[in-house]
């Protein structure tokens, strides 16, 4: 139970400063209120106004914080300290694959500082949000309800488990304001660094000539609905060879270790269960009102978002059971905190009170599925909080 109330604690008070702060910066934005006059209208907001800003900076280090002082936190967090301390140790021989340059030099840097992985993983998470926040420099009403929906979607612990890919896969989410501004040569050099950190970010590449042509509209609502309900019933009904686990992960950059780890997990959770239900009526709520965000927000950085978002909650269905497929799909699920939080605000600006409570609800109602759901195997688990000190 101490460990329920501690993640709780620790948990909600990351939710509420980045929250506060969301606050703080779209009042900055926008002090007449969204629509009444935007501040950022006719400028430039770099990218260090992420760390100079207080409200930017704050939210940013108190997630990089608790990331790098947790323990058993996500899947892969203790495989990623005995990969940082063998590297050291060892260097780079006692692997039997080839490790990311990036993720080996900033591991061999922050040892010779500190002796310890906590600044590596402190980079590492700051890298994360850093880069997923940079997109929202000018959409600054995003990050009110952005650190509601990272955590009661369990979007969270996907990012402390795929640690280097979700760097990637938020690389690829700061680059889609890039893709509106045409700044080529910016884009080539962040999937190339991308790269650098998980040699899957090659993916990238194809995605923006996509997602490029993905600003324009959004399909209509019905036929989104439909094409997730036909997507639902095609769950698991790929053809599996074309999709072989021991060809396709080891080339997307996972060794046999972490492919047969996950390959494991996923068939103790093999079913659609609860709480995949009730992320999908979510899902089917964003889509009802998917025709009337765009009118409200007037935005091609948004239309890209959802489309990238939706085009991944649909693949996701179909490849359910898949380790490649699902890994893949993390650059084009990546985004669905960003548009479940432009739904939020939608309802609240809106004054949708009831709407706002029942998506809110909904995403309780799993957060609190799971923490039962975890509760017996307290030795195993990876979704309470544990401090690492």
């Amino acid at each position: 139970m101490m460990l329920v109330i501690q993640s709780i604690i620790v948990y909600g008070f990351i939710m509420w400063v980045m929250t506060y702060n969301g606050k703080i910066a779209y009042r900055n934005q926008y002090p007449l209120g969204f629509g009444n006059g935007n501040r950022y209208a006719n400028t430039e907001v770099p990218m260090s106004t992420l760390f100079t800003k207080p409200y930017f900076i704050v939210p940013l280090f108190v997630f990089s914080i608790f990331a790098a002082l947790r323990f058993r936190v996500g899947e892969d967090c203790e495989a990623y300290k005995q990969i940082f301390y063998e590297l050291n140790r060892f260097g780079e021989s006692f692997r039997r694959t080839e490790i990311e340059p990036l993720f080996v030099y900033l591991s061999k840097i922050t040892y010779v500082i500190t002796q310890s992985h906590y600044l590596l993983f402190f980079i590492l998470a700051l890298l994360q949000i850093g880069l997923y926040c940079s997109s929202c420099k000018r959409n600054t009403y995003v990050l009110i309800f952005l650190s509601i929906v990272l955590f009661l979607s369990g979007e969270y612990w996907s990012w402390m488990n795929g640690v280097r890919q979700n760097i990637a896969a938020c690389t690829f989410v700061a680059i889609t304001p890039l893709l509106i501004k045409k700044k080529w040569w910016y884009i080539g050099l962040l999937i190339y660094l991308a790269m650098q950190m998980h040699k899957s970010a090659l993916i990238i590449a194809p995605l923006c000539i996509s997602a490029y042509f993905l600003k324009s509209r959004i399909p209509n609502k019905y036929l989104q609905l439909c094409i997730l309900l036909l997507c639902f019933f095609m769950m698991n009904k790929y053809n599996s060879v074309l999709l072989d686990i021991g060809v396709w992960a080891g080339e997307a950059g996972y060794d046999e270790t972490s492919i047969a780890a996950y390959s494991e997990l996923q068939e103790t959770n093999r079913n659609f269960g609860f709480r995949m239900i009730l992320l999908y009526i979510v899902h089917a709520i964003v889509i009802w009102f998917s025709d009337r965000m765009p009118l409200f927000y007037n935005d091609e950085k948004f239309n890209m978002w959802y489309n990238l978002y939706f085009i991944g909650i649909c693949l996701s269905l179909v490849f359910y059971n898949s380790f490649t497929m699902t890994r893949i799909l993390y650059y084009l699920v990546i985004f669905m905190p960003l548009v479940l939080s432009h739904l939020l605000f939608y309802f609240y600006h809106n004054k949708k009170g009831y709407l706002l409570l029942i998506c809110i609800l909904l995403l309780v109602i799993r957060t609190i599925y799971t923490m039962y759901v975890n509760l017996p195997d307290v030795t195993n688990e990876t979704f309470f909080y544990k401090f690492d000190i």
